[in-house]
């Protein structure tokens, strides 16, 4: 943690998570809990965090799926959508549960009281999981291009001097700095359809107290369980085995490019 004040007086910081070590991955939310785990005491793969929280599925939506939760966003820009999980990060987290670790979501219908609140865990050296529409994250391939709301990245610092705040992301091998005001504008956007809107949503998670946790091996009996409902056990037709069928048929009606 570095703080500092300019020659004026006025206290100018800069801070930055003390012990936070990330790791480029390959999906956003498994790399974004792989480095949490970390932090807390968990030093595992991004695979076995994925694993451990029993988020796998398969989902294929197009033009027809009447649940296609894209549809009234994207307006056929998107022709179908192809996914690797049954469900996002929440406080139910599978994973959490295993290692003995408290996962808290919290919302704001204010990206000014979301951005204080931040600023505070912060400074209580609390790094913490934000969800965000890509379309303002300005490294991203979809920058200024394309919303999509459902993005997760690890915030780990801020500095007012230059009003930046510093995060990780999967795919990014150092801290990158983001430009305040697209951090907000990312995490309170209302552009990505009533379902993926990020809404100003942020997860913090705690080691329990009592410092219990199952067993290993139940614990991944348990995941196991859970991926095969993903894949067995759906309420639509576009996802687990079913949603590869549909794939499936639909491959010979595309269209030549």
């Amino acid at each position: 943690m570095d703080i500092r004040a300019d020659r004026g007086g006025k206290r100018m910081a800069k801070v930055l998570i003390d012990g936070f070590r990330h790791e480029v991955g390959r999906h956003c939310e498994s790399t974004a809990m792989r480095d949490m785990f970390e932090f807390y005491g968990h030093p595992i793969t991004e695979a076995m965090a994925f694993g451990l929280d029993a988020t796998m599925g398969f989902a294929f939506w197009d033009a027809s799926s009447q649940e296609n939760i894209f549809k009234d966003t994207y307006e056929g820009m998107v022709p179908f959508f192809i996914g690797g999980k049954s469900s996002s990060i929440s406080e139910n987290s599978l994973a959490c549960r295993i290692l003995g670790v408290i996962i808290k979501q919290e919302t704001s219908d204010s990206a000014d009281k979301a951005w204080k609140i931040s600023k505070e865990l912060i400074n209580n050296n609390t790094p913490h999981i934000i969800k965000t529409d890509m379309y303002y994250l300005p490294y991203s391939d979809t920058y200024e291009k394309f919303h999509f709301g459902g993005h997760t990245i690890s915030l780990v610092g801020y500095d007012d001097d230059k009003d930046v705040a510093f995060m990780y992301d999967n795919e990014l091998i150092n801290v990158f700095e983001v430009p305040i005001d697209l951090i907000m504008k990312a995490r309170g956007s209302t552009e990505c359809g009533r379902y993926m809107n990020p809404r100003n949503m942020w997860f913090t998670m705690t080691p329990r107290s009592d410092g219990k946790r199952p067993p290993l091996a139940a614990g991944l009996k348990l995941a196991i369980q859970q991926i095969v409902k993903n894949m067995l056990q759906t309420s639509l037709g576009s996802q687990g085995i079913g949603g590869i069928r549909k794939f499936g048929k639909s491959i010979s009606k595309w269209k030549d490019t």
